[in-house]
């Protein structure tokens, strides 16, 4: 629940590091220099100013403040706190805010689903400016949830987004390129689209990458250069990513197999719930299913 309420929170910005409340980034910064600074205390510390600070009618500090809610650093997890925090900062005319509070009612946490008003909050923060609130409203567009289906009309709000350094949005845009959703069908413009998330720091657009080359799609087939996307995206914590360069290390697609290597991959995957990779493991002897039936990777030796 906690890693799904951060990656609600983190995605209101272009990336997550950016998106940590500056307090956070501060005390941390301090800690890595020397001081005698835990993660916790630094947590603890930034909730304590950004509290002060949106007392003080600081809504950007609200804003940042309702991040940690949403994920619990730092204090208890609170979606009910967080949405608040979210709304008196939207209200307030912070856009970045608009955005975080759509995600909170587009996936139900500390409130009651509501795609209709999600689209809304997407649509206010993408006219103030915010990237991702363009990038989420192009996400309801295209898969018609909340609004009417209109893939082109979220191709173009994707090229938006991207133009302005949502890297996520230009792995998105390259979706629709590579399917033809919404624009003409084109491998070449998806593979420089996927490279371009990528290299902006997001590990779908990494093993986007490394999936066309696999398949021989706008690039020359070759395995070699596939996993070393499907390595950065794994790096990245992608965990179909990891699957994928695991399925090639057993198979000995990209050099000499590599049980080992492919083994570390699998887990890190199967452990972030991919379970097709949980499957390749159990098939290998590497995982045991527990009582529900939900396979679980035994101890590497």
């Amino acid at each position: 629940m906690r890693r799904l309420l951060w990656i609600a929170a983190c995605l209101a910005a272009v990336a997550c590091k950016k998106d940590k409340p500056a307090a956070l980034e501060e005390v941390k910064s301090a800690g890595d220099a020397g001081a005698a600074v835990s993660r916790e205390e630094a947590a603890a510390r930034a909730v304590k100013a950004l509290t002060g600070q949106c007392e003080g009618k600081n809504l950007e500090s609200c804003r940042a403040l309702g991040v940690l809610y949403a994920d619990g650093t730092g204090v208890t997890a609170d979606p009910a706190r967080a949405r608040e925090l979210f709304t008196r900062a939207c209200d307030g005319g912070v856009v970045k805010a608009c955005n975080n509070l759509g995600l909170l009612y587009a996936s139900g946490i500390g409130v009651e689903p509501d795609p209709p008003r999600a689209a809304d909050l997407y649509r206010k923060a993408c006219d103030a400016g915010d990237p991702l609130g363009c990038r989420n409203l192009g996400l309801m567009l295209q898969g018609g949830r909340g609004v009417p289906a209109d893939p082109a009309r979220a191709a173009t709000l994707f090229d938006k987004a991207c133009s302005a350094g949502a890297s996520f949005a230009c792995n998105n845009l390259g979706t629709a390129h590579r399917d033809g959703l919404g624009v003409p069908a084109s491998p070449e413009k998806a593979r420089e689209l996927f490279l371009k998330a990528c290299e902006g720091g997001d590990p779908t657009g990494c093993r986007n990458l490394g999936a066309l080359y696999i398949e021989g799609k706008g690039v020359k087939q070759g395995f070699s250069a596939a996993a070393v996307w499907l390595e950065r995206a794994c790096k990245g914590n992608d965990p179909a990513g990891c699957r994928q360069l695991g399925v090639m290390l057993l198979e000995g697609k990209a050099g000499p197999v590599d049980e080992k290597r492919a083994r570390a991959v699998l887990t890190q995957a199967c452990q972030s719930n991919d379970r097709p990779a949980c499957e390749a493991m159990v098939a290998k002897g590497w995982a045991v299913r527990n009582a529900p039936g939900k396979p679980v990777p035994e101890k590497t030796p």
